[in-house]
């Protein structure tokens, strides 16, 4: 072979590993965009579009939701919605949803309506990295999609410019029954808290419903069954409420 011939073959051979990188490149893009994770991580480029807490947030042992959101170069808003119970559990439910700029109106008059603030995306941050904290102490971990969407954060640093005040008024742990965990969940819950703390180092609220009967009733720590529950002043925010709106992201397939 000339030389000539050498360096042409040379030079094609280098054209060629040059394809196979970029192709594997792709590739490796594309599976990233079919995994939640994936997708946070690619958005987490995008300019912060919203960074909110509910009041809880701000409460001894409160439970709040709190939003984050980037927009996205075609202006959609991908939106972070994460359930957040102070007084025990942590993190109860994680997951996202994208809006059109029309949609994410509709959306902020709501957050508006329930009494959220905006707040730093630090101070986001901080209140979900001390929830999870707080609530592995006690041998609860995140529900939902909370890991796969906290690429989401990247490049923002929690702020501590917040004081988050976590357990009941007296410094237990304080266990309040959701609407969506069973009573079956809510014993193994408490066995938990008996187990991380000690029987009587730890309140809890279970509302029940009374049967034949509209309005609900609770069992507390003492003992004490009542009833005249208010279902309405639970604070947990309901993931169908912006079904209408937005779109769900989860894994792809």
């Amino acid at each position: 072979m000339s030389s000539k011939a050498a360096r042409r073959q040379k030079k094609l051979a280098k054209k060629r590993s040059k394809e196979v990188k970029q192709r594997k490149a792709l590739a490796k893009q594309r599976n990233q965009m079919n995994s939640l994770a994936g997708r946070m991580r690619a958005y987490s480029k995008y300019p912060v579009a919203v960074s909110r807490l509910g009041e809880g947030a701000f409460e001894q042992g409160g439970i709040c939701t709190a939003y984050f959101g980037r927009q996205l170069g075609d202006g959609q808003i991908v939106l972070a919605i994460f359930l957040v119970d102070l007084g025990c559990l942590g993190i109860k439910d994680a997951y996202a949803r994208t809006f059109t700029v029309a949609d994410f109106a509709r959306v902020q008059e709501r957050m508006d309506d329930e009494g959220t603030r905006t707040v730093q995306p630090g101070v986001v941050l901080s209140l979900l990295q001390q929830a999870v904290e707080y609530a592995g102490s006690l041998g609860f971990s995140p529900r939902g999609d909370f890991a796969k969407m906290m690429p989401i954060f990247d490049g923002i640093e929690a702020s501590n410019t917040e004081t988050f005040q976590f357990g009941g008024d007296d410094g237990k742990p304080n266990y309040i029954r959701g609407p969506h965990e069973s009573l079956q969940e809510a014993e193994l819950i408490c066995r938990r808290l008996e187990q991380a703390v000690g029987e009587g180092n730890y309140n809890y609220i279970i509302p029940i419903q009374a049967p034949n009967m509209g309005h609900l009733g609770y069992v507390d720590a003492s003992g004490d069954h009542n009833d005249l529950y208010d279902e309405d002043d639970d604070d947990f925010y309901d993931e169908d409420e912006f079904e209408d709106d937005g779109r769900f992201l989860g894994e792809a397939g």
